[in-house]
């Protein structure tokens, strides 16, 4: 049918001499199949297969790690490890909690590593050790058909575990014929346990368990199989959850403990544990492990919610300027000890500088604004400490503060634009004309300038005659060029052809002229600028 349509099928490749007998050599991907070497293979779905075996394997190929180790270089390094199926699970669960580990790692300062900072010389080193084993994943050889030719039953075992640093689940294919019982691996995936809050063990067994049924909802999407078993080790999830007692194994007995701990790629490549799953799995029902678990009480088990009523009181230490408000109940009574309090320390500061006192007697007309601009001090310290900060330092403002144009003034107290000086100067006259005054005064102000200054807006220049004047289109036009692009050529395998687009464009009615021209000299460029010239079109 694609044929007909113009659209032969290429790169034709098979593990059977019977299907490719009919496909032209030309055709194929590889070479027969009497004349196929072991090292022939052919890439499929980020892995390599190999059709005379039969066999999928890894292509990893790193290149060798950099003299100074970086988060960056890691992360481009763990990326290269492509396991859609989860085939090097545990061995992908070693390069996620060395990420983590990267992702929680702080400087001295408290900030997180950047990506291009050398990491200590304790994880470089762990790191290049790592780097150096990850070549043995190639050797790797897995079977492509994980069943049997004249297969009677196909089960599909799940096995969930967890440990204090990740959880994981993996799934295995469970297959018998008259010529035996064949178990092999089929999926896994994992996780690692988040940082961010102290999990227990048992909160993290359920979360195995969830990513079990998750990874078996996928399974059946691709597989339809009349059995599904799920097995875990763990005691706690077998009380929490009734038909996981019958399919409680030991834990030496469960393969996905690998995934939940980490094996290093030299260790995985030889490890059957891992790849036909328990021995246990290749004999008959009636022969594998039942355990007879002890009762639990749910009351005591961690992670179990008691109904007990709780109530939490959090007392404040007030502020000092809390307490020294709630001391006074008049607000004139307040400013005025204020300004005796800043006489006194007048008073103790010219002591020690041995200068003359100033008289301490009755206050003057000055010393209860000084002491309100000390309450007013005291205030603005405590309500908004991190905008005055970011004032003195000359940071950017919140949006609903910068609007105001605070000022920071000799006497340390924030004061804002002209609206506010207005109504504090209408709350006991008014200023006829005080709007233009209070404005006027305001701009003519040099240190309220400086703090916003107004920018100059530069004037726009006359547009040209030539874009006012009517004329016949393109008569006056201006021209760019844009590209390259690449032009394929009609003949199979030949390089493309560099070429660019050169656009007219007329002052006049804005109208757009393309034409494609063969590079940049001026030869191409006078043959469409004549084309489209108007003397020519008369």
């Amino acid at each position: 049918m694609l044929t007909s349509a113009g659209l032969p099928l290429k790169k034709w490749a098979s593990n059977s001499s019977e299907v490719l007998a009919q496909v032209p050599q030309e055709d194929l991907a590889l070479l027969p199949l009497h004349d196929l070497q072991d090292e022939q293979s052919i890439s499929t779905l980020g892995l390599v297969w190999e059709p005379k075996s039969d066999k999928m394997r890894f292509k990893v190929q790193l290149p060798l790690p950099a003299p100074v180790v970086t988060k960056r270089k890691v992360m481009s390094y763990i990326a290269q490890i492509f396991d859609p199926l989860g085939l090097v699970g545990p061995t992908i669960t070693v390069a996620k909690l060395f990420m983590q580990r990267l992702w929680a790692l702080k400087t001295d300062a408290g900030d997180s590593y950047e990506w291009d900072r050398p990491l200590p010389p304790r994880l470089q080193g762990e790191w290049k050790e790592f780097h150096g084993t990850l070549d043995a994943i190639s050797k790797i050889r897995i079977p492509r058909f994980v069943s049997q030719i004249k297969t009677e039953t196909i089960q599909l075992h799940f096995f969930s575990d967890a440990s204090e640093k990740a959880y994981g689940a993996c799934c295995y294919v469970r297959s018998e014929s008259a010529a035996g019982i064949r178990v092999q691996l089929l999926t896994s995936k994992s996780k690692v346990a988040p940082l961010a809050t102290c999990q227990s063990i048992a909160r993290l067994e359920l979360c195995a368990a969830v990513l079990s049924v998750s990874l078996y909802e996928k399974v059946m999407k691709s597989l339809k199989t009349s059995c599904e078993v799920f097995f875990d080790d763990s005691p706690l999830l077998a009380t929490i959850v009734p038909v996981a007692l019958e399919n409680h194994v030991p834990g030496e007995s469960n393969p996905a403990d690998l995934i939940s701990r980490g094996v290093n790629p030299t260790d995985i490549v030889n490890l059957e544990f891992w790849w036909i799953g328990p021995q246990w799995l290749g004999v008959l029902p009636h022969h594998w492990p039942r355990t007879v678990l002890p009762a639990f009480d749910l009351s005591t088990m961690p992670e179990s919610k008691s109904n007990v009523a709780v109530m939490s009181v959090t007392v404040a230490e007030p502020s000092f300027s809390a307490r020294l408000f709630s001391r006074y109940s008049s607000f004139t009574k307040l400013r005025r000890s204020i300004a005796y309090w800043m006489r006194y320390f007048r008073s103790l500061r010219a002591a020690v500088q041995k200068t003359k006192p100033e008289p301490f007697d009755s206050l003057s007309t000055a010393d209860p604004r000084e002491g309100d601009l000390a309450l007013c001090r005291v205030a603005q310290r405590e309500m908004f400490s991190k905008e005055l900060s970011k004032i003195t330092r000359r940071e950017p403002l919140p949006a609903w503060l910068k609007w105001l144009k605070p000022t920071m003034y000799k006497d340390g107290v924030i004061r804002v634009g002209p609206q506010l000086t207005l109504t504090t100067l209408r709350q006991k006259y008014w200023v006829i004309g005080g709007r233009d005054l209070v404005r006027r005064t305001y701009h003519q102000c040099h240190t309220c300038f400086r703090s916003k200054p107004r920018l100059i807006q530069q004037t726009v220049a006359d547009l040209p005659s030539s874009r006012v004047s009517p004329t016949r289109p393109f008569s006056v036009c201006g021209v760019d060029y844009c590209g390259p692009v690449y032009i394929k050529s009609l003949i199979r395998n030949r390089a493309p052809t560099k070429a660019y687009i050169a656009i007219f464009v007329c002052f006049s009615t804005r109208a757009v002229h393309i034409e494609l021209v063969s590079d940049l000299s001026s030869q191409p460029f006078w043959l469409p600028s004549a084309v489209s010239s108007p003397a020519e079109e008369e």
